[in-house]
Parts: C-alpha cells; structure tokens; sequence
C-alpha cells in the first residue's frame, strides 16, 4: 500500500505519493521538482518541510530527507514512527513502542539525532505531532502532550472533551492557537 501527503512552509510545499515526493517552490511560479522516494515497510506518508527539504516516512523507523540538488540523507529513529512535525529549527518524529509514546528531536540541517536517542517521554498511545503555540504538541483519543521544545520537558497532559469522537491525532497549531 502505497501513502500520501502534504506539507508546506515559507512557500514551498512538499508532497508524497506513490513513491514520488515533490517540492513545489512559490519564489518560482510554482515549479515542481520530482524526486523519488525509496518505500520501505510498504508506505510513504508521513511528510513535513523543513530547512529546504521533504522529510518523508519511508518505512516503519526511517526517515527520508529529499532535497533537489543535496544527496537524499536517511535517520533511523529508535522505534515506530507515528507522525512528523517541523518547528524550533527540528524536525520531530512522534513514535511508538506497545502504548509508550516518544518525541525524538532531528537537527534539520545535519539530518541527526538531537539528545536522547529514545526521545522524550509522552502521554501513553498518542498518534499525532505538531509544533508552534511555544511547544511540540502530540495528541490522539482526547489525550494531550505538551513538550518545551528547548528543554524537552513535558509540562502538561490535558485531556479535552471532544464532542466528534475523533480518535486519531488530527489536530493543528496556527496562528498561535491549538486547534
């Protein structure tokens, strides 16, 4: 089964679907340059931008940074990947254990680790992960995390009534606000 997604930052996009990721660049009239992207572990669908680049989930624990130009640079991360999210000049995987959940910081640039291998401990079971607001927010099933993205440190879990029964991490950080 092959995925699909989207990100966009500073006027660019970055897209993948079946196989291929893109990057669309506004400063440009919209020219797209294509690049492939190496499945692994049957999908490729988590996608975020940043610093120039599509980080892309190519397989269970891999991560793909695709940039036109720059040889493609793959991180490893200590366990399933859930999610990716970019902000505070990281890239962040959110990943998963059994129910154990993780934030694991990458330098954006070096295409490494920052800090703990493992990452940082979150609330059990989340599923999504996203930055801006001040903090690294991950949430799924009417649980949520927030995370110092400086100092890595967990500073609550709340824990919002939802009136639409969602049950995956779908939410967003804009304009200041957590939606």
């Amino acid at each position: 089964m092959r995925g699909s997604g989207i990100a966009g930052a500073l006027g660019c996009a970055a897209l993948v679907a079946g196989g291929t990721s893109g990057v669309a660049d506004a400063a440009t009239a919209g020219r797209t340059t294509t690049l492939p992207v190496a499945e692994r572990g049957g999908h490729a669908s988590n996608v975020d931008y940043a610093h120039g680049a599509a980080w892309v989930q190519v397989g269970p624990r891999l991560l793909e940074r695709v940039q036109p130009g720059r040889p493609t640079r793959r991180v490893r991360l200590a366990a399933k990947i859930e999610d990716v999210t970019a902000g505070y000049g990281r890239v962040w995987g959110l990943t998963r254990r059994g129910d154990a959940s993780w934030a694991t910081a990458l330098n954006a640039r070096a295409a490494r680790i920052v800090g703990p291998r493992k990452g940082t401990r979150l609330a059990k079971g989340l599923t999504g992960i996203r930055a801006g607001a001040g903090a690294v927010w991950a949430g799924a099933q009417g649980r949520l995390s927030r995370m110092d993205p400086r100092t890595r440190k967990v500073s609550t879990h709340l824990w919002p009534t939802t009136e639409t029964g969602a049950t995956e991490g779908w939410f967003a950080v804009a304009g200041g606000s957590l939606w």
